[in-house]
């Protein structure tokens, strides 16, 4: 393999989209050149085996696969995606660049950065999804300390092997992460071709709000299919107040610093305005969220419940689809599914053996006045 590039984030610069959509459209990539291997829904194992405190027992069989498609492709370059990589310790990080560096002639790394006052907001918004409180996301914005995550790569690779990007939409290919990936690694010509995967989309202010409020009646982070329910809420999407978006523009300083000085990237500070909380009160808050919050778990519930899974019942907030039940296909062969599912008519059709709003053949309205061998038709009412 000619290069092997690892995608290692930041977080909230479009890795889930990315990461998605390419997973989805791996065979089309590979026409193009570009190896993605869609044989676990993400590359986050690839991280983990190597983080003590993330690592899973599977882990370490995903990394064997991994590796040993990486060595039978026949492909010039590959991607490996995973925005874990910048939770990696030094020596964790030159742990995975040597089990990497002997399957490509080139290992690059590839890296978006985001303003920290861009960040901050997108960051208030993931800390909620995980279980996080508003309150806290607002007295301490998140800031990604790129000088210490670029060093550490740079010291891994060398500084040639280095691409930093700037997660800026006017700085971007056509304004699109996805685009800009595809150009930097010279297969371009494919990004009309994709079939896109948006997700991890920012949260409405009534959105974050009413899931702010969930998380203190259930107590801790949901499920993410029932977290989706309140990513479904439109509106104006939540940004920071000015003096949470002040304290991340001043800790960020150093590090725009950094970035102009050693890789030079300038990055301009978004115009974002801070949105005013729902006009609501806490009551009525409380009360809306904790009803979405029991109709999205219901939905959930169902959907992982072997009645769900028989009958194909998912949730419309399901990301990944669920394991059907072994029995589902006799049910679906049997002409039974319908009818099993309450869907409107199939009880009747079940019953009576013709379809809704049909009549059997020879079925037709009885001639006036015949009633029983031998009987008198009744008489209309006077």
């Amino acid at each position: 393999m000619d290069q092997l590039t690892l995608h290692i984030g930041h977080q909230k610069t479009g890795t889930t989209s990315l990461q998605f959509t390419f997973r989805d459209n791996a065979a089309l990539l590979a026409e193009h050149g570009l190896h993605f291997w869609d044989g676990h829904p993400a590359h986050h194992p690839m991280a983990r085996k190597f983080h003590a405190p993330l690592t899973t027992q599977g882990d370490h069989r995903v990394v064997r696969n991994f590796v040993e498609a990486l060595k039978a492709t026949s492909l010039p370059q590959a991607m490996i995606s995973t925005e874990t990589f910048v939770r990696l310790t030094d020596d964790e990080v030159k742990a995975l660049v040597a089990l990497l560096r002997p399957l490509a002639k080139t290992l690059k790394v590839l890296v978006y950065v985001r303003h920290p006052v861009g960040f901050a907001s997108s960051a208030a918004h993931q800390r909620v999804r995980m279980g996080g409180r508003l309150a806290q996301a607002e007295e301490n914005p998140g800031i990604v300390p790129l000088r210490m995550i670029l060093k550490r790569w740079t010291d891994a690779v060398g500084p040639e092997n280095m691409i930093v990007r700037p997660f800026d939409r006017g700085l971007l290919k056509n304004g699109d992460v996805i685009d800009d990936a595809l150009d930097v690694l010279g297969v371009g010509a494919v990004a009309p071709k994709l079939v896109r995967v948006k997700t991890n989309e920012a949260l409405s202010v009534m959105g974050i709000y009413l899931m702010d409020r969930a998380l203190a009646i259930g107590g801790e982070k949901l499920p993410t299919a029932v977290g989706r329910a309140f990513d479904a809420i439109g509106g104006p999407k939540y940004v920071l107040p000015e003096a949470s978006l002040e304290i991340a523009r001043k800790a960020g300083a150093p590090e725009l610093a950094f970035l102009e000085r050693e890789f030079g990237v300038v990055l301009p500070e978004p115009t974002v305005t801070p949105t005013d909380p729902p006009h609501l009160s806490e009551d009525e808050l409380e009360s809306l969220a904790g009803v979405i919050l029991q109709s999205a778990q219901y939905a959930f519930d169902l959907t992982k419940s072997p009645a769900g899974r028989l009958l194909e019942m998912k949730s419309p907030f399901a990301l990944y689809d669920v394991k059907p039940h072994p029995l589902t296909p006799w049910i679906t062969r049997l002409g039974l599914m319908p009818y099993f599912r309450g869907e409107t008519g199939a009880r009747k059709k079940a019953r009576t053996g013709a379809a809704p709003g049909k009549k059997k053949p020879g079925a037709g309205p009885k001639p006036a006045g015949k009633g029983k061998p031998g009987g008198k038709a009744k008489q209309g009412a006077k």
